[in-house]
């Protein structure tokens, strides 16, 4: 017990003292959630509810986070329209499709954002969307 508080009191002061190990933590912090939404649907999506009652709960934080939305979307274009893409494609898979019609706006979707992404105006600002093979099936569920 001594050891683990010790422990976590020299990682803390790392933390803070060490910008180069913070941002490694933060990075394998970041990556360990990105694997957890897609690989586990009741973390997914117990991390929304908790979002939804922070939004519910928080007012100011909802003010910020609508206003960061707000100047992301005014002063990037290309975020801009990759939030219309994926507003789209979710409004209709929202809209209660048959699976086959859900798959096949998924794919579309994927083919709009792909040439978002290779389009020479956007010159590698957006990450590359994953292959079609390294997709799993739960995630198009959500």
């Amino acid at each position: 017990e001594r050891q683990k508080e010790r422990r976590r009191k020299r990682q803390s002061e790392r933390y803070q003292n060490d910008p180069a190990y913070a941002a490694r933590q933060r990075e394998r912090q970041r990556d360990r959630r990105k694997e957890r939404y897609q690989n586990d649907p009741a973390y997914a999506e117990r991390q929304r509810e908790c979002q939804r009652k922070r939004y519910q709960n928080n007012q100011a934080f909802a003010e910020r986070k609508r206003k960061q939305n707000r100047d992301r979307y005014r002063n990037a274009s290309a975020h801009a329209k990759r939030q219309i893409i994926r507003n789209n494609a979710y409004n209709k898979i929202k809209r209660k499709l048959s699976k086959e019609e859900a798959a096949k706006i998924a794919s579309v979707t994927r083919q709009q954002y792909s040439q978002l992404v290779n389009s020479p105006e956007n010159s590698g600002a957006l990450p590359q969307a994953p292959n079609q093979a390294e997709v799993t099936p739960n995630s198009n569920n959500n």
